[in-house]
Parts: structure tokens; C-alpha cells; sequence
């Protein structure tokens, strides 16, 4: 009797999954979360707008026939010269370039918009990898950065930061990272920073940026900074770009996006700024990709950040002050409610917190806490390589209305121990 075989998958192998899947985990979430009267913690996404006048200028550009045609591939121009004033002057970007002088970013050749900060991501790995090329990336970290990698033929090189600090300078993350430098060995073609950091809100340091810029001056490694976050700086912290290092702006592409930058997570409208050469292939990547962002879009964002720039104000709804006071309010009722270690943060949307006091680990934690207080949030194990590794961390979304935060202040404090 002849054996069955199973058909050829149709799908490429590319797409195959290559590891744990972190799709069940997620749909259990989402079942979760949406349940009537939850209040969700779980997803970084604002509940509030943060500047009405994005909206007025996103409906009078709808009005205007030109702005419901395709942008042209790489950005609408009055978008890209308004981003090149917002970055101001850096270092030169020409890798042998020796000057002092600083100058703006070209908006014909050094910056490009992409459909989100996510396809910036996407792309930039797609320009920058070849098959083979290693590729190093801080775990926790956003869930999009290693199959983007893997996509592009890239191996991913995963270092566990540490909490409750984050820091590139513990001692185990710091002796891993510069393993990976050593002679007579293949080295990075890049390291993916992330600062503020998600899901952690740690902020570089001086000091970590010092050790980045040595590595890649000695290694020729080129760093993609993800910066989405970098006006959510919480009270009496500050941050630093790795693209104002003289010896780093040329092997730097920096990437942003309105959906954090204006709290509008759906306009999907991003950017990459950096070296031409570089910016080229991104463009070209992202050509094929989706072509242009929604050119009515790329219009408000120019028109807010005309504004920010013209009045000198960008704070952008004050969402950093904002956000810093969810913080102070959600750490308070975790550690003296639930009894819970909170680590350090520095800016960003989210909160961390180590739920290992309670006996149980992060998907453990967060059924419980769904159950007992009507309250989602995130497991980290999410954030890992293998989302099927138990973790003692959890992520929590502040980048809420404080009246959210408030709700949740009184749940938890109400409704920890009236089930237990």
C-alpha cells in the first residue's frame, strides 16, 4: 500500500514559522481584554488626543483634492523639510568626513517616510542586511525588530538586559556584548537601540551611548536607533541620541513616528533620517512595500510640527508630564497594594514590574489580576525570543487619560484581596 505524503507547503520558507509562536498567547489576550468593563492596560495605545489641531488639519487636508492622490514615493517634500528643521543640525554624515561643522538633514536625500514606524523598521533591515549578516538586538525588546531581521536574511544576536535597571553596562549584558566583538570572528553589521526603551522606558546613558559609539567606530557597525518615543521623557530625566556623536552619525539611521511623536497610533506615518546612501535603499524598500503613507496624513503631521517648530513648544499635548504622573500613581498602588517591584524608567509608554512576590509568574499574574480587578496587562515573555519561557515581568500601558490610571488605582485597591 503507498504511504500518503503530505502536499509541499505553498508557503515560502521565509514565512514558515522558525519558532515558538506567541499567536496563542496573544489571542488569549485579546479574549481577555476585550471582556465588557476591563480596563486595558495591555496595549500601548492612548485613550485621549493629546492635540486636537491634528485632527482640524487632517480633516481641512481631506478637503483638498490634491492631498487624496499618492504622496510621491519617499515622502511629501513640505513633511520632509519640516522634519529636517525639527532634527536640527548634527555632525557631517559622510563616513570620512572630518569637519566640525554641523549641518541640517537633506530632505531630498536623507530623510524618507515610510507607512508607520513599523515599516521603517522592515525596510531599514531590508537596505541593511544581507543574507548571513549578524544583527544585535537587547531583549525585552519590540516584538517586530527580530523577524524584520530573519526576513532579510539576518541572524539575530539576542542580549538579555537585566533588571531592574536595563543598563548595557551589567555586567552579564556588557560581557556577552563584547563577546560577540572579539578577534578572528565574524562581527555585527548592526546593533538595534531602542530609547526610550519598550517595553522597559529605560534611557540611554551617557556612558552606554560612549560604549555603543566605541564599538561601532572600531567595528564599522552600523546602529538603527528606534526613537519613537523620545518626547515621552519622564520629569527630571533626560536623553541622547546616538546621531549627535561625531563618530556615529554617519553609521546612524534614526527612526521615528507621528504615531507616538502626536499619540495618533493609526495615522501610520513614519521616518527614517540618516546617511543618503542608506536612506536610498529604505526608500527603495519601502517603494515596493506600500509605495507612500497616506498623503492627507503626511500633511497634518507637517502642519503640527510647523507649528511645534514656529512656537518652539514640543511637548505635543504635554504627554511626558502626563505620562510621568500615570507612572508615579501606578507604581505607588503595585508595590503598596499588590506588593509588587517596579524598575526604574525613565520615559516611554509603558510601566515594568516584577511579579515574583506573588508566587507567580507574568501570564500567571495577569489572568489573575483580569479576574480579580478587571485590570489587563502585558506578560513580558512577549518581548523574548520564546514567548513560551515564563517570565517575572509584566507591562503595563500608562500612556493613558489619568482618569484611566485613576480607574485603575481604585480597582486595584479595591478589589486585590477581596477575592483571594
Amino acid at each position: 500500500m503507498q504511504e500518503s505524503t503530505s502536499p509541499p507547503s505553498r508557503i515560502a520558507d521565509r514565512f514558515q514559522q522558525t519558532g515558538p509562536s506567541s499567536a496563542e498567547t496573544w489571542a488569549k489576550l485579546r479574549a481577555l481584554a476585550g471582556q465588557p468593563g476591563i480596563i486595558n492596560l495591555g496595549q500601548g495605545f492612548p485613550d485621549f488626543t493629546a492635540i486636537p489641531n491634528a485632527i482640524t488639519h487632517a480633516k481641512h487636508a481631506l478637503d483638498q483634492v490634491t492631498l487624496n492622490q499618492y504622496a510621491p514615493m519617499g515622502g511629501a517634500m513640505r513633511l520632509k523639510q519640516v522634519l529636517s528643521k525639527y532634527y536640527g543640525p548634527t555632525p557631517p554624515r559622510h563616513a570620512t568626513a572630518t569637519a566640525t561643522n554641523t549641518t541640517h538633514y537633506d530632505p531630498a536625500t536623507e530623510i524618507t517616510v515610510t507607512t508607520s514606524g513599523t515599516e521603517a523598521v522592515y525596510c531599514t533591515m531590508q537596505a541593511l542586511i544581507n543574507p548571513g549578516d549578524l544583527v544585535i538586538v537587547f531583549e525585552p525588546s519590540f516584538p517586530w525588530y527580530t523577524p524584520a531581521i530573519k526576513l532579510a536574511g539576518g541572524i539575530p544576536l539576542c542580549i538579555e538586559l537585566q533588571p531592574p535597571h536595563f543598563s548595557l553596562l551589567h555586567q552579564d549584558t556588557l560581557a556577552l556584548l563584547l563577546s560577540y566583538f572579539e578577534a578572528d570572528q565574524k562581527t555585527p553589521k548592526v546593533i538595534v537601540l531602542n530609547s526610550p526603551h519598550n517595553p522597559t522606558g529605560h534611557v540611554m546613558t551617557d556612558q552606554e551611548l560612549d560604549l555603543i559609539e566605541e564599538l561601532c567606530s572600531k567595528h564599522n557597525c552600523m546602529v538603527v536607533s528606534d526613537e519613537v518615543y523620545e518626547r515621552c521623557i519622564f520629569v527630571g530625566n533626560a536623553m541622547s541620541s546616538p546621531r549627535h556623536r561625531p563618530n556615529m552619525t554617519s553609521n546612524t539611521i534614526t527612526i521615528g513616528s507621528a504615531s507616538k511623536l502626536l499619540c495618533m497610533t493609526g495615522w501610520r506615518v513614519g521616518w527614517c533620517v540618516g546617511p543618503a546612501d542608506v536612506i536610498r535603499g529604505i526608500k527603495v524598500s519601502s517603494g515596493y512595500t506600500t509605495f507612500a503613507a497616506p498623503t492627507p496624513l503626511q500633511d497634518a503631521c507637517a502642519s503640527v510640527l510647523e507649528e511645534a517648530c514656529t512656537t518652539n513648544d514640543f511637548t505635543f499635548g504635554n504627554v511626558a508630564d502626563q505620562f510621568s504622573r500615570n507612572f508615579n500613581a501606578l507604581k505607588q498602588v503595585l508595590e503598596s497594594v499588590i506588593g509588587l517591584v517596579v524598575c526604574e524608567c525613565q520615559g516611554g509608554y509603558f510601566l515594568t514590574a516584577d511579579v515574583s512576590t506573588t508566587g507567580m509568574n507574568d501570564m500567571e499574574f495577569v489572568e489573575h489580576l483580569i479576574n480579580i480587578c478587571q485590570v489587563a496587562a502585558l506578560p513580558m515573555r512577549l518581548f523574548y525570543t520564546d514567548p513560551t519561557v515564563p517570565r517575572n515581568l509584566v507591562r503595563f500601558a500608562v500612556c493613558k487619560k489619568e482618569e484611566t490610571i485613576a480607574a485603575t488605582v481604585a480597582a486595584i485597591t479595591t478589589l486585590w484581596y477581596s477575592k483571594k
